[in-house]
């Protein structure tokens, strides 16, 4: 599972036990983690450009899990979640997932399981590692905002799901769609892309 991935395991949860048996387990895998007891800790710790994956506990000491959850999408911080707890329904699964969770398990947590879903997101993490490696296009100056419609272009998505991505109408985001192409001297998704993979091929 560790074969080329360097990110980091983020484990969240407030019980000692269940924090020393994820890490060890992570570790067992060949992969790195990172504990913590606290929410507001982690957040602190975590960067939004962070190659990793998190496990994370509903029923935290000082703040709930799908509280960080929220706070994590509006901070537009993409790391795939996993997310754990003794307490749940469907209701609170059903709002994990909308809210960007890759999967809700319910304790007591099989490790082979778990284990499953971190190889899972270990693989989110690599794929969009691999489709949001741009090169630089010739005689084209990109903004971070364009490089990233590109990078979502790569990964095959609608202008729906891009809207979403960008929190913004999809109206807005044709509008962007369509500045970018004129920039590029384009004037569809399939020549934009034809122009960045023959850069990658070149680089």
């Amino acid at each position: 599972m560790a074969s080329e991935f360097e990110g980091m395991v983020y484990v969240v949860d407030d019980d000692a036990g269940v924090l020393d048996a994820v890490e060890e387990m992570v570790r067992g895998a060949g992969l790195r983690a990172k504990c913590f007891r606290e929410a507001g800790e982690f957040l602190r710790c975590v960067s939004d450009s962070d190659p990793g994956c998190v496990v994370l506990d509903v029923r935290l000491a000082d703040r709930d899990g799908l509280e960080v959850l929220e706070l994590l999408k509006a901070r537009r911080c993409r790391l795939p979640t996993i997310v754990i707890t003794g307490y749940g329904d469907v209701p609170m699964a059903v709002r994990a997932m909308k809210l960007g969770a890759l999967t809700f398990l319910e304790k007591p947590i099989e490790p082979k399981e778990l284990l499953d879903e971190i190889s899972k997101a270990v693989s989110v993490v690599r794929l969009r590692a691999r489709a949001t490696y741009l090169p630089e296009l010739p005689n084209v100056e990109l903004t971070g905002g364009e490089r990233r419609i590109i990078s979502c272009l790569m990964r095959g998505l609608t202008d729906a799901e891009m809207a979403t991505e960008f929190d913004v109408s999809r109206r807005t985001l044709r509008l962007w769609k369509k500045d970018l192409f004129s920039k590029c001297g384009v004037t569809s998704r399939r020549q934009l892309l034809e122009q960045v993979f023959e850069a990658r091929a070149c680089s």
